[in-house]
């Protein structure tokens, strides 16, 4: 028992030893010194953090100072309009009384003369029409006063809407500006905190190594030492346990030397490591104010997408809102050249009928001119010169009616063609117009490249035009009736709706001729040719070929052939193309760069420096009188 109890208390005064010794060392290595520094570097970056809090805090103070300048200034701009406004209608209110005032003067002058009796019946016309006239001047002043009020009430308030959207859109400027200058800031302090984690990375990779090495070294000694001890507890001679003991000295010793070369490894390491927990500390404050900013810059982005929405959507509702107006005006145009060309159509009929009764009584005249002696033909000849000339002049008068018909038909579907065209750009707005409105809903400031594209310009793409084949003119079959019965006319306005079916139904058929005739002239092409060339669909009503346009007694002309263009982009769009073009070539150059300041500086195994210099392992050497104490007191 009592050998026990010293070997633990030598156990405990060996431990003690060596850790006054680390102590001696530490203080021998300049401690107070490193301490000191430790000190005047926490001090820094307190008073480094003291002053970023002063410096947002006077940004702040210098936004709210700019927002409540902007506020004096637009409370004051209000107040100027309002006291102008108000002293216009103190004007107006002013005249208004003084022309009342005559009013009643001239009232209280027509009642004292009528009173009187004096005045004439003329002269008191003539004063009635003064009257009268005076007043219809005041009433027109009044209404003139009233309007120029509205206008300028509207005008201010226009004014007063414009500044303070000006004044949004320049706080909003700013406010975008001081986010990517601080997103600036922040980028560059983060690059710098990541340069600062490197670096000391760099530098503590040969600590660490040398840590491993003396971690190393100390494992081998501890089973060397185990060899020792184990031959030592063998040993049957004193000579042998000598030899034994005084290699456990030596092994002892260079035990403790790799510890107290441990320890001052450990210590530098604990500094990087510090260090490294700074920096890691600023850097996460500064990766949480990057994303705040980031935030904040999405909802500017999104919050200027909105008001551009919302602009487009306006500028769309002006354009559909034109459109209607031009569709009105073009279905009174339709129904008046429909009108034009039924009357036509009456006309026409009334004209080739009068030719048919013309050409009867020539047929007529003929045959009876056949059965008369050459005597008694001289009256008939002249009869029927006047009949002849008079079939002339009803040709002459059912070729100028057919041309104008032909040019109203024309008119027609040029109207129909234009009608189609307001349409598809009336479903065009509508579909941009829903669109707009879906993100506006769903709150996404999308900008207009996510949302539907649609073509929203107010001119409508050029036209090609195609010339059709030349057709060849029929005259129209005359209608025939049967012998001594006059033609019934009827009016307009009773078969307006009749003869508008009979159209729709002939346009019906000429649309399935065209259609047939289509499919065997591909049939007849694709016979001689090699392959048929390619055929571009034109609208139902321009499909006429040479039996359509004879039976309307029509001639061929152009067809129109409509192929929208794509809208170019917008000034914005190619901007914002261009910006991620540049973000992209530039990321890919950092990561380039990042990796070959790896690959070259940091995977490079660096050499194994020394456990420790020469100097410093002097210094830890302990001092003789120790290293043979230790073995007496064992």
């Amino acid at each position: 028992m009592a050998k026990k109890d010293q070997a633990k208390t030598t156990f405990l005064q060996g431990a003690k030893i060596r850790t006054m010794k680390k102590d001696i060392v530490w203080l021998q290595s300049g401690g107070k010194e490193k301490l000191q520094a430790l000190k005047e570097e926490r001090q820094e970056r307190v008073k480094k953090l003291l002053e970023q809090k002063r410096f947002a805090k006077e940004e702040q103070e210098a936004v709210e100072k700019i927002r409540e300048t902007a506020q004096v200034e637009e409370e004051r701009e209000e107040e100027e309009q309002r006291r102008q406004l108000e002293e216009a209608r103190k004007k107006a209110e002013e005249a208004r009384k003084k022309a009342e005032e005559e009013k009643k003067k001239i009232e209280e002058e027509l009642a004292q003369e009528e009173r009187e009796g004096a005045i004439a019946e003329a002269e008191r016309e003539r004063i009635e029409e003064k009257r009268e006239k005076i007043i219809e001047e005041l009433r027109v002043r009044e209404e003139e006063e009233k309007r120029r009020l509205q206008e300028l009430e509207k005008k201010t308030q226009e004014q007063l809407q414009k500044e303070k959207e000006e004044e949004k859109a320049k706080r909003e400027q700013e406010q975008k500006k001081r986010v990517e200058e601080g997103l600036r800031k922040i980028v560059a302090e983060r690059k710098v905190q990541e340069l600062k984690k490197s670096a000391i990375l760099e530098k503590m990779a040969p600590v660490v190594k040398s840590l491993n090495a003396i971690s190393i070294k100390s494992a081998n000694l501890e089973e060397e030492l185990k060899k020792v001890e184990e031959k030592e507890s063998q040993a049957t001679g004193d000579k042998e346990r000598r030899e034994a003991e005084k290699r456990r000295w030596d092994l002892e010793e260079k035990r403790r030397l790799a510890e107290q070369e441990k320890w001052s490894w450990l210590e530098e390491k604990k500094k990087f490591q510090e260090t490294l927990g700074k920096i890691e500390e600023e850097y996460q404050q500064v990766l949480a104010k990057e994303r705040m900013l980031r935030e904040e810059q999405k909802e500017i982005i999104a919050k200027a997408n909105r008001v551009k929405l919302k602009t487009e959507r306006e500028g769309l509702e002006g354009q559909l809102k034109e459109l209607h107006e031009a569709q009105s005006a073009q279905k009174v145009r339709k129904v008046k050249v429909y009108k034009e060309l039924l009357a036509l159509e009456d006309d026409l009929k009334v004209v080739m009928e009068i030719e048919r009764k013309t050409e009867e009584q020539k047929v007529m005249l003929d045959k009876k001119e056949q059965s008369m002696p050459e005597q008694e033909k001289s009256e008939l000849k002249k009869e029927r010169w006047e009949i002849e000339e008079k079939r002339r002049a009803v040709e002459k008068k059912r070729w100028g009616l057919e041309d104008e018909k032909e040019k109203v038909e024309t008119k027609a579907q040029k109207v129909e063609q234009e009608l189609r065209q307001l349409e598809e750009k009336e479903n065009r707005l509508s579909a941009r117009i829903k669109a707009i409105d879906e993100a506006l809903t769903q709150g996404k400031g999308e900008t207009a490249e996510k949302v539907t594209a649609t073509p929203s310009r107010a001119k409508e793409p050029p036209a090609e035009k195609v010339i059709p084949e030349a057709q060849t003119e029929v005259k129209e079959e005359k209608p025939k009736r049967p012998e001594g019965k006059e033609p019934e006319i009827e009016k307009p306005e009773e078969a307006l709706k009749k003869r508008l079916e009979e159209a729709v139904k002939r346009l019906g058929v000429l649309k399935a001729q065209k259609e047939r005739e289509k499919e065997e002239a591909k049939a007849r092409i694709s016979k001689i040719a090699f392959a048929p060339p390619p055929s571009t669909p034109l609208p139902p009503l321009e499909r006429n070929d040479n039996r359509s346009q004879r039976n309307l007694g029509l001639r061929p002309k152009p067809i129109e052939i409509i192929r929208p263009l794509p809208e170019k982009p917008t000034f914005l769009e190619k901007f914002g193309i261009r910006i991620a073009i540049l973000s992209l070539v530039f990321l890919i150059l950092t990561v380039i760069i990042v990796f070959w300041i790896w690959f070259l500086r940091m995977r490079r195994p660096s050499e194994l420096p020394p456990l420790l210099p020469r100097e410093q392992r002097e210094s830890l050497t302990p001092p003789q009188q120790e290293t043979t104490t230790l073995p007496q007191t064992q």
